[in-house]
């Protein structure tokens, strides 16, 4: 990854954050805008496809301790029916499709970037939206084919332009940070929908307190005690987004945020020990006071 200029705002004045010693994973912050990228990650634009295969999506990742993610998208597969009522992330998905049937209530095409087996789409298709997807996974995309009938491009945005026509919505859950040339896949994605359209992007922030009380204990360790860094910075996460960052990022695109939403990730998909669930839990309910969950979605329109 060039690391010349901030992958944002492209400022120069860039400088160390920290280095995790157990992995020798280094991140750098831009003074300017606050965002925070990985320098060393070994996935490119050339080799992405190599580490979201469909054991990957199912847990066992190449670049992190798969032990902690080995039921992570178990509610994600051709059975996603029967967990409607009991899946965060389901109901996560159910909550932006409601927005974008208010704002679109005669529904239209949708395009979902990174679609992985195809839930959110065939969720959307169920609800009248005409949708595609574009997915980096061959494994993946044919898993969307088979069980849910989806058109489903391999592709990726940041090097390969789509010969179809424009779309009212396209959706990037979980997408965006692992991507090393993101003002490439917002440009694709601008060209792809109608004016007035509108562009989802989904991604764990910088902003969460979870992250900030990581580094506090990694710090006061004098940076010895990695683990908790370890769930927030992987060689996966290339990029660490704020709201500021993302606004910056659209506006350069000509999008402008019209709603964002902060939520947080289903602890039941980790495999964690029980006090480390209590704990987070318990975190979490003063991050919602706070306004400073672990993740958020920010919906944009095409001006």
């Amino acid at each position: 990854m060039d690391v010349s200029n901030c992958p944002i705002c492209g400022n120069a004045d860039i400088s160390g954050y920290f280095r995790l010693r157990c992995n020798n994973l280094i991140a750098l912050k831009c003074k300017n805008c606050s965002h925070v990228f990985i320098k060393n990650s070994p996935i490119n634009s050339d080799n992405a496809s190599d580490y979201y295969t469909m054991d990957d999506f199912k847990g066992n990742r190449k670049l992190q301790n798969d032990q902690w993610y080995t039921n992570y998208y178990h509610e994600c597969l051709a059975d996603y029916e029967s967990h409607l009522d009991s899946s965060l992330a389901l109901k996560q998905f159910r909550e932006k499709l409601n927005y974008f049937n208010s704002q679109f209530p005669q529904k239209g095409r949708f395009l979902d970037v990174g679609c992985a087996t195809g839930v959110f789409l065939d969720m959307a298709k169920k609800q009248g939206w005409d949708v595609e997807g574009v997915e980096i996974s061959q494994e993946l995309a044919s898993y969307a084919r088979e069980n849910f009938s989806l058109k489903v491009y391999v592709a990726d945005l940041t090097k390969e332009n789509l010969n179809c026509k424009p779309f009212q919505v396209i959706s990037l859950f979980d997408v965006i940070e692992h991507i090393t040339n993101v003002n490439s896949m917002v440009a694709s994605c601008g060209r792809l929908l109608f004016d007035g359209g509108l562009l989802l992007i989904r991604t764990p922030t910088e902003e969460a307190l979870l992250r900030d009380i990581a580094k506090i204990i990694y710090r006061a360790s004098l940076n010895r005690f990695e683990f908790p860094m370890l769930w927030f910075y992987s060689f996966e996460h290339i990029q660490s987004f704020s709201l500021k960052s993302l606004n910056i990022l659209l506006k350069a695109h000509n999008f402008s945020i019209i709603k964002v939403f902060r939520e947080e990730e289903s602890l039941d998909r980790l495999n964690i020990p029980q006090y480390i669930n209590i704990t987070i839990r318990g975190i979490n309910l003063l991050s919602a006071l706070l306004n400073r969950e672990h993740k958020i979605t920010v919906i944009a329109r095409k001006k």
